[in-house]
């Protein structure tokens, strides 16, 4: 049996690389690089996995471990499988230029050619998916390894890319050309530019590198607090165990354990009494020791949850419930905080670096925890917004107008390819369960608005990963704010 390339050490590899021959070349180094940065995941999920700390996530880190390896494996075989497909187009090439049958020899082996680099990409964006989600989920003591095998994937998918756009053009079924480009993924420090058919696709702005970023500042902040002996602390407020209160309580608490927030957790039954939740809310307010309150909602209907949201102290309002906060938000104004979600989008378009002053922004929906809200945010930043909601006559052209298009109307489906025009920035704040599909997805009906605009929100990992990082952030104000 002869020798795998893959076999052979680093240094023999790099040997026959660099030598005359022509394999391996572009496409066999891609699939290479792309199995390293894999391998980086892998290792920060074996040191991640088994520690006590992580055991909420330990499920995602077996699943984790498992897809890399094979995503590692199946990159390790494309190595040989693009070497082997080489031999067949260079002896169609040596075809001379005036044998009728040429072009129909160099037409299959060139489609041959391309498609050990065309699983390459549907692998490496499959591994740039698992290497965010373990820097999310795995150890943040290797977040580092996390990064330079997403940067080593990137790379790859690149030079795979390149690959085959280069290979395809000498097609003359340009269908075929146009065709076996999946949507592929390429890492970025901040987002996520796609590649398809040889043209840039809509970059992705993903919510991860904004909340990063956001609790590394707040971290600073929270230290500076700590150093005159003020330890910010969050009071959690929940009824009941409704799974999707359960799930982001999972989030806060990761979040403010990250950055040095302290948390407190008032748990009562989802059959409790008026009394007791308004006793609880007045515990709080009482408290000086707790800066912020995020209590869960929709409360069960047997209380009167406008009267709960009411009785809380607007300087503990971390996520806009009482009037206070509203007024503070319409009429910008330091009183209580701006809803999480809606400040979450702001922090996006300031993390990528989006002009807002003059900027013309669309916002569909009309609620007072999203629409309202963020219209009067982003004027308080000097855009100039138009408020629209589903029964705006014409809103698919009083979206296409818009540079910047806020999503916000909670249904599937809102936003589709005729509301869209090349270039627009589309946040997508909706998160709903498509039951066809089985899936998350947003308002934005996101694989027809996607090739069109110039950047979006995904849903998941948009939107809502920002929001726990805000509140963290609204933690730490108002903890400033009592010694300002």
């Amino acid at each position: 049996m002869a020798e795998r390339l893959t076999d052979r050490s680093c240094a023999a590899f790099a040997e026959v690389l660099a030598a005359k021959e022509s394999v391996p070349g572009g496409g066999g180094a891609a699939a290479l690089v792309g199995a390293l940065g894999v391998a980086l995941g892998s290792m920060v999920g074996n040191f991640t996995t088994g520690k006590k700390k992580f055991a909420d996530v330990e499920d995602d880190i077996q699943r984790m471990l498992s897809d890399a390896e094979t995503i590692c494996t199946t990159l390790l075989d494309l190595v040989e499988a693009d070497a082997e497909a080489f031999f067949p187009l260079s002896q169609a090439y040596s075809i001379p230029r005036d044998d009728p049958k040429r072009a129909e020899v160099l037409e299959a082996a060139t489609k041959n050619a391309c498609a050990a680099p065309v699983e390459m990409m549907r692998q490496i964006a499959k591994a740039i998916e698992l290497l965010e989600e373990m820097g999310e989920k795995g150890s943040k003591m290797l977040i580092s390894d996390v990064g330079c095998g997403a940067l080593l994937c990137r790379a790859a998918l690149e030079a795979a890319s390149l690959n085959v756009f280069v290979n395809t053009k000498t097609l003359s079924d340009r269908a075929f050309g146009h065709g076996p480009y999946p949507q592929v993924v390429t890492a970025n420090p901040e987002g996520t530019s796609r590649t398809r058919k040889g043209t840039t696709m809509a970059t992705q702005l993903l919510g991860l590198p904004v909340a990063n970023a956001l609790s590394e500042r707040v971290a600073i902040r929270v230290a500076k607090l700590v150093e005159r002996n003020i330890q910010p602390k969050l009071a959690i407020v929940r009824v009941g165990e409704r799974d999707d209160d359960l799930s982001y309580e999972r989030g806060a608490l990761k979040r403010c354990e990250k950055v040095g927030i302290e948390v407190e957790r008032f748990l009562l039954a989802a059959d409790c009494t008026q009394e007791e939740l308004m006793a609880t809310i007045e515990k709080v307010n009482n408290d000086d020791s707790i800066h912020g309150c995020l209590m869960f909602r929709p409360l069960p209907k047997t209380l009167d949850e406008a009267a709960a949201c009411a009785a809380l102290d607007p300087a503990k309002d971390v996520d806009c419930i009482t009037e206070g906060s509203l007024f503070g938000v319409f009429a910008n104004r330091p009183v209580g905080f701006a809803p999480c979600t809606a400040e979450a989008c702001i922090e996006i378009l300031d993390h990528y670096d989006y002009e807002l002053t003059g900027a013309n922004v669309t916002v569909v929906g009309r609620s007072l925890v999203i629409g309202k809200p963020v219209s009067m945010m982003l004027q308080a930043r000097n855009a100039t917004v138009t408020m629209c909601h589903t029964r705006t006559r014409d809103l698919a052209a009083a979206c296409r107008k818009a540079e910047i298009l806020v999503v916000a109307a909670g249904h599937i489906g809102t936003v589709g390819a005729s509301a869209v025009s090349p270039d627009q920035v589309v946040i997508d704040v909706g998160i709903n369960w498509d039951e066809a599909a089985g899936k998350l997805c947003g308002d934005v009906l996101y694989d027809e608005v996607e090739p069109i605009v110039g950047a979006i929100t995904p849903v998941p990992r948009g939107v809502g990963s920002v929001t726990t990082a805000v509140l963290a952030k609204h933690v730490v104000e108002a903890a400033e704010r009592t010694i300002a």
